[in-house]
């Protein structure tokens, strides 16, 4: 809604009109936003397609009393109807069913299509007499690593694999005691979280309500204990060992870069400390092996001087004779 008066008389606030329809007890409106929320039930279900009358106001703190005493009237041309279908998109991309297993396989074309939920439809029916034996809904949120956000765990991947599950119950039910409706948190595939001191692992997410996917900011705000001092959360993270939240785009793109940095850098290390090893050993062999050799050529050499020459007889020196006595 929009109201052209000026400042501070164009607030609008948004509220429903209780008589306009008996389920309007199951739902509640942010006055602000005009965001409409089914609250929590015991009910297995409710029929679809209901149709709730909402009040738009520039007063802030309209009774109780008053949004009885207002109806819906069509004659009325500041009463305007409005039909908001389901907010699921029906693109054009090829869906097969494993008629055994029920398991969805999606045209990778998908990714072209716009982010949101999409909802397929399954229809079984029984192989002994062919007749229908119900439906299975079942969604797919179609999003972009831009709009995802990732926790970083101070522990290996495979204990993360342990405790995802708990941590996954645990943080929905924290969202979910917060909001007027249900939250409910989505894990892509937990990743080895790269770094130089420790073992961590990582896992990216988005955060979604029923039939709607929860913008990038709104789950910031609702995971991000600065933002957010919820005692809970914050509890939370400290017993799963939450250390960081991060883009899931950035971060996958950095740590996968850095991943492949250190690995280089590790595997060109420990080649050229291998190389030198083999280097400086072959040097040793090669110095030893040359030395020995040496010793032996010299010893031979000597040798063979000493067997060629053989020793002087005493008389074959000269000798010197003393004319004078003579």
């Amino acid at each position: 809604a929009y109201d052209a008066d000026s400042e501070p008389f164009n607030n609008v606030y948004y509220y429903l009109l209780p008589n306009c329809n008996p389920e309007t007890d199951h739902y509640e409106i942010d006055k602000i936003t005009g965001e409409i929320y089914e609250l929590k039930s015991n009910e297995i279900s409710r029929k679809s397609g209901q149709v709730l009358c909402v009040l738009t106001s520039s007063i802030p703190d309209l009774s109780s009393e008053t949004l009885r005493q207002t109806d819906y009237d069509k004659t009325n041309s500041s009463m305007t109807r409005f039909k908001k279908d389901k907010g699921i998109s029906k693109p054009n991309i090829n869906v097969f069913v494993d008629p055994n297993t029920a398991a969805i396989r999606i045209d990778p074309e998908i990714i072209e299509a716009p982010e949101g939920i999409y909802e397929i439809d399954i229809q079984s029916f029984y192989l002994s007499n062919g007749r229908h034996a119900g439906n299975i809904i079942s969604q797919i949120h179609r999003v972009n690593d831009d709009k995802k956000l990732k926790f970083v765990f101070d522990y290996p991947l495979e204990e993360l694999g342990m405790r995802i599950e708990d941590f996954k119950k645990s943080l929905e039910e924290i969202l979910s005691a917060n909001s007027s409706g249900v939250i409910r948190p989505v894990f892509s595939a937990p990743e080895q979280y790269k770094d130089k001191n420790r073992r961590r692992s990582a896992v990216c997410f988005h955060l979604a309500k029923p039939n709607e996917l929860i913008s990038l900011n709104d789950s910031i705000k609702l995971t991000a204990t600065k933002m957010n001092s919820n005692e809970k959360l914050m509890s939370l993270y400290q017993q799963f060992e939450v250390i960081n939240i991060d883009s899931c785009k950035s971060e996958i793109h950095l740590s996968t870069t850095a991943a492949a940095s250190t690995f280089s850098t590790n595997t060109i290390l420990i080649v050229s400390g291998i190389l030198i090893a083999i280097l400086l050993l072959f040097s040793c062999i090669a110095y030893t092996c040359f030395v020995t050799r040496y010793r032996e050529f010299l010893k031979k050499q000597n040798q063979k001087l000493r067997d060629s020459k053989p020793p002087i007889e005493p008389f074959s020196i000269p000798q010197f004779i003393d004319h004078r006595r003579i």
